[in-house]
């Protein structure tokens, strides 16, 4: 445990954690065989789970999903022998939730092919919202001047971005605050300007990531134009073309989950920027659903129907649009 942590809460509800960490565990030099047994183990244990003697609570639809989308994070365990915190927070550290968005005009957007002009009042909708429900908002920006409240703190980030895309920037700016506050419990990562708190999410949420989505299925004109060049990302958009578009404007979960998640989000984005173009839906619905997809949700709890300008839900957490 002090070496190597435990299990990497990245494979989510079902597969792979346990060869995950005997995969640390063996390259750390902590044991000399990677997965050590005792002769005869089968006489001695009846696993009912792996004889399918008992009920699962994951389907088998959903388990051959995640055999599927889970095996890349597993293959890579082959060779780590990286530390997986396993405590949700320091010892003795308050706990606190917050809201994360950024605001970025240093360089132009590349989806509107302009370059926004600072206005603080294209925050007022989501500031008031996250406000009103008595929850602290942060907003990660390089070039605004306003002073902090009792709820909202303003932090200058440095203006830059990978290939010169505000889209990537935003990962690495929330990835470097979250790295930075340990005692930060929850948290959710949104659009600045067209995100409104509906409902206070942080009581309802567990260890999950919770993310937002669209009508359309992953695999539209719009994805398939934007993301032509990543012959990677082309072919999951065909062999996942029939199910929901995540969309990258929420996201949500305990501040472990988001940190790993901001992370690889800016990796493959850079990684990839040449083939895969400057903006993150693509990256955002890849890394989600490879990565993490024993662990997201979505749907109409998490957000209102986008584009539906829904002010009046009752179930969901946000209003997105």
């Amino acid at each position: 445990l002090d070496r190597v942590g435990g299990y990497d809460t990245r494979y989510g509800r079902w597969g792979y954690e346990h060869l995950d960490l005997s995969n640390r565990i063996y390259n750390a030099g902590l044991t000399s065989f990677r997965f050590a047994d005792v002769v005869g183990s089968e006489d001695l244990i009846f696993s009912c789970d792996e004889r399918t003697k008992v009920g699962s609570s994951v389907s088998d639809i959903e388990r051959f999903h995640l055999v599927r989308n889970l095996k890349t994070r597993s293959e890579a365990s082959y060779t780590s022998a990286e530390y997986r915190e396993f405590r949700t927070r320091p010892v003795g550290a308050a706990a606190q939730n917050v809201v994360l968005t950024t605001y970025l005009t240093a360089q132009p957007d590349p989806q509107r092919g302009t370059t926004w002009t600072p206005n603080y009042a294209d925050l007022a909708e989501l500031r008031r919202s996250v406000e009103r429900h008595g929850r602290r908002l942060v907003v990660l920006h390089d070039c605004l001047d306003e002073p902090d409240t009792d709820l909202v703190t303003h932090v200058r980030v440095a203006p830059g971005g990978a290939f010169g895309s505000p889209y990537f920037h935003r990962w690495l700016c929330w990835w470097r605050y979250l790295r930075e506050h340990p005692d930060i419990d929850q948290v959710w990562c949104v659009d600045g300007t067209d995100v409104e708190m509906l409902r206070d999410p942080f009581p309802e949420m567990d260890d999950r990531l919770y993310v937002g989505d669209e009508p359309a299925p992953l695999c539209i004109p719009w994805m398939v134009y934007q993301h032509g060049g990543s012959a990677k990302l082309l072919q999951f958009l065909s062999d996942n073309r029939g199910v929901p578009l995540l969309n990258c404007g929420l996201t949500g979960g305990r501040r472990e989950t988001v940190l790993e998640f901001c992370r690889d989000m800016f990796d493959f984005c850079v990684t990839n920027a040449r083939e895969a173009g400057p903006l993150d839906m693509g990256p955002f619905n890849y890394v989600a659903r490879t990565w993490y997809a024993g662990m997201i949700v979505h749907g109409r709890q998490v957000s209102t129907e986008f584009r539906k300008f829904d002010r009046v839900s009752t179930e969901s957490w946000w209003r997105h649009k």
